[in-house]
């Protein structure tokens, strides 16, 4: 007969094969086709999308972009996007706010990050970071050495999609996460994270978790624009550039109106001066410029067909082939600036040489 304590020892080795087995039966979703990686099957919460993968700088750093809607789950109630608490041994991070506000907890301070702020978290530091009310929010988030390198990152947020949320990952998995991406959770006293991790580790191991996933790894790259947000690819790029999304769109704008008015040049210029910044009215001056020049080579090249009809030097057919050579040189200057066909206005009378002239 079996004393108490062999009964005990079948129990646990029962259990933990047990447990092993159904953790081997995972089916690990498949997110390599995948630009973004999103915490749950609605993609209504939190998105991680690698930017700037370790290896390709030589370990020297990596780059994720995280974007988290207003309701999004968090891993602390009522702190959209919120991670574990947690502090990098080797690692300097560096957060630049690139949408709406983010709330930085700060060894327990909270501070305020508005877009366009950049902050950097010190190796050590306690730290987690959620989404403040009012709209959702965009960061860029840089941790410099490279290594550990972002798998870590990679492998949370694609467990938040195998379990539709950041709350129901096994306690074990968070584990040997962090230990393997050298991170302490700062919710687990200090003086217990050693020993946790010295014997929890290897446990998680044997039943079959893994800090790393093949399937997990996501395609690296710019993020793509979210569906039914304020701001995305041109948001990221806005954030890489200075620019912003409306200095871009402002641009385009003024090209429109260049395209269509009749009198639309120097007004987009001065309208981009007013409303949409200096940058914009320089790129709305540089249209003028060559647009002027593309009518006067016209004038030109007209005038010169028109002279040469009326001397017989070479009739209707040197006429011809003067204007092919004026439309070969518009068609060169209108790689970069649209054709304008402007009309005369009400009663005015045709200036000579004018695209409009009889």
């Amino acid at each position: 007969m079996l004393k108490p304590k062999q009964l005990l020892l079948a129990a646990v080795a029962i259990a933990l094969g047990t447990a092993r087995l159904l953790v081997q039966k995972i089916e690990r979703i498949d997110l390599r086709d995948q630009q973004g990686i999103w915490d749950n099957k609605a993609r209504s919460g939190s998105r991680l999308t690698v930017v700037t993968r370790s290896a390709p700088t030589g370990g020297d750093f990596f780059k994720v972009h995280v974007y988290t809607r207003e309701q999004a789950q968090g891993y602390y109630p009522g702190k959209p996007g919120s991670v574990p608490r947690h502090s990098h041994e080797s690692q300097v991070e560096e957060l630049h706010v690139t949408l709406g506000s983010a709330v930085l907890d700060l060894n327990g301070t909270p501070l305020t990050l508005p877009a366009g702020s950049r902050h950097t978290i010190p190796r050590g530091t306690p730290h987690t970071i959620w989404a403040a009310p009012g709209g959702p929010l965009a960061y860029v988030s840089t941790l410099t050495p490279g290594m550990p390198d972002e798998r870590i990152w990679e492998t949370y947020a694609g467990l938040c999609a195998q379990y539709d949320g950041c709350t129901k990952i096994n306690p074990l998995q968070l584990l040997l996460l962090f230990a393997e991406g050298r991170m302490v959770p700062t919710d687990v006293p200090e003086a217990l994270w050693g020993p946790c991790e010295a014997l929890l580790s290897p446990l998680a191991r044997f039943l079959g978790f893994r800090s790393r996933y093949p399937t997990y790894r996501s395609k690296a790259g710019e993020p793509l624009p979210v569906e039914g947000a304020e701001a995305g690819a041109g948001e990221w790029a806005g954030a890489e550039t200075g620019a912003g999304a409306r200095e871009g769109a402002g641009v385009g704008q003024c090209l429109q109106q260049a395209e269509s008015q009749p009198e639309p040049l120097a007004e987009a210029a001065a309208g981009a001066a007013g409303t949409a910044g200096a940058g914009e009215a320089a790129a709305a001056g540089q249209v003028v410029d060559t647009e002027h020049k593309r009518r006067e080579v016209l004038r030109e090249v007209e005038t010169e067909a028109v002279v040469g009809a009326t001397d017989g030097a070479g009739g209707v057919e040197g006429e011809a082939e003067v204007k092919g050579e004026a439309k070969g040189e518009a068609e060169v200057i209108e790689v970069d600036v649209p054709m304008y066909d402007p009309q005369p206005a009400e009663g005015a009378e045709p200036e000579p040489g004018d695209e409009y002239a009889e």
